[in-house]
């Protein structure tokens, strides 16, 4: 779904595969689960709260794991990062 200039307040969203531009979030659970990112433009957040579930949880838990076991990989792997 596309959004353009709507206020969210209070509201838990969903943002795989969404587009949100010139939105207001406000006090929302903003959720990304892995799947098509979603477009993030010129909006404002406030006091939101992220969750990364499924897919997404699981990419950010290998991440923490690689840099906090090894700091040499982990260096390497930030170095890389092509987003």
């Amino acid at each position: 779904m596309e959004y353009e200039g709507e206020t969210f307040e209070g509201k838990t969203l969903v943002l795989d595969g969404n587009t949100f531009q010139n939105c207001v979030l406000q006090e929302c659970q903003l959720i990304y689960r892995g799947g098509t990112p979603p477009m993030l433009h010129a909006n404002t957040i406030n006091n939101c709260t992220w969750t990364f579930e499924e897919a997404a949880g699981n990419t950010l838990q290998f991440m923490r794991a690689l840099v906090t076991d090894n700091a040499d990989f982990g260096r390497m792997i930030r170095e890389s990062l092509s987003i």
